[in-house]
């Protein structure tokens, strides 16, 4: 262009040809589809760039629909190790037979869907009988109205690491806690010998 920008244009060009066969004239037409192909472009963008993080984060996605209908990211059934061809009840059957959740966190869910809660978020212990070891997994969810759907939109993350992490400086500070009193009983156990010493020579 005269700003010295390009455009995309999409070129639809035809003959015409009489009842003999006999080309006539060609006729065409351009149409500057320069916005639609940007955003298009920039739509795969952000999706390749939310599959990156996503699958940096182990966090997996998904839709409940108040009418009982679901949508599940490919990053959820990975985490959640089930069948891609799995279906809401059979998901809702392996998180009920495989977590160990409290009580607490079960009302918590169901008042969720009860009572509209503005969010729901919990962190269980996840054991699929195929693992040798558990997962720790976060769950956290916020209800949507999409036109007259009312939607819950929810993620499920792998926190495992971040637990064990977590759980491995607590195990440390409980460690050094010890060894400070250890220390500390030995320093006053030598200050009272020397104590005694002194109170001898005295």
């Amino acid at each position: 262009t005269e700003s010295g920008k390009s455009k995309i244009l999409e070129i639809d060009a035809r003959n015409i040809y009489d009842s003999n066969g006999e080309f006539i004239q060609r006729s065409a037409y351009a149409q500057d589809v320069t916005e639609k192909v940007i955003l298009e472009r920039e739509k795969e963008l952000f999706s390749n760039i939310n599959a990156v993080v996503l699958n940096h984060l182990k966090i997996g996605t998904f839709i409940l629909d108040a009418e009982g209908g679901s949508s599940f990211s490919d990053g959820f059934f990975d985490i959640m190790s089930i069948d891609k061809k799995s279906n809401l009840k059979e998901i809702i059957h392996n998180l009920e037979e495989y977590s160990v959740r409290t009580d607490e966190q079960v009302n918590r869910i169901s008042n969720f869907f009860k009572n509209n809660e503005k969010d729901y978020e919990s962190t269980f212990e996840y054991k699929h009988p195929a693992w040798i070891n558990s997962k720790f997994l976060t769950i956290y969810m916020v209800p949507h109205k999409y036109d007259s759907q009312k939607l819950y939109i929810g993620a499920v993350q792998d926190v495992t690491t971040q637990i064990e992490y977590e759980s491995g400086l607590l195990n440390a500070s409980a460690e050094k806690t010890m060894l400070i009193k250890e220390v500390h009983h030995r320093v006053k156990n030598n200050l009272q010998v020397i104590t005694s010493f002194i109170s001898l020579e005295e």
